[in-house]
This record gives C-alpha cells, structure tokens and sequence, in this order.
C-alpha cells in the first residue's frame, strides 16, 4: 500500500519539493540584502534521493523557525536539551 501511494503522488511530490528548493536558493541570495539580515537562518534544501525513506534523525524534521522575534528566544527544550530529547 506504502510503495502504491508513493508512487502515485512521487510526481507531485518531485514539484513541491522543485519548488520549495528553488524558494531556498532565492532566499541565500537574498541574505544579507534589501534588508534581510546575513545571519538569517536559512532553511536547508531538500534532496529527492531518499526522501521517502527518512530517519527521524534528518534535517529535514529540524524546525529552525522563521520567526524574526525568535532569534533572541531560547533554544526549546525538545530542540537543545539532551535529557528532554533521550526522554521523547
């Protein structure tokens, strides 16, 4: 059923994932101009090749947060502390 339904929307998927890429790359090349700040975070990119067999581990699970009022805010107990994330 897995290995049906992948199949069925990989296209889909292939464009989302096209696109969400390429608004990536606009956003490094936009880093440090018309406003934006150099050190703002960037989401990393998405590579096709194994997308559908994900650990829990990859980065693509990381929420980074885009959020301008976060940047000064603590890392979230889930995201930074050790002993919260062996108790999840």
């Amino acid at each position: 059923h897995t290995s049906r339904a992948i199949k069925c929307h990989y296209q889909s998927v292939k464009g989302l994932v096209a696109e969400y890429n390429k608004c990536q790359e606009s956003m490094k090349k936009l880093r440090g101009h018309q406003g934006i700040p150099q050190n703002a975070l960037i989401p990393p990119s998405i590579n096709m090749k194994g997308l559908f067999s994900l650990d829990v581990d990859n980065d693509i699970w990381q929420d980074i947060s885009l959020a301008d009022d976060e940047f000064d805010s603590d890392v979230p107990p889930w995201l930074g502390d050790e002993m919260v994330r062996n108790g999840i």
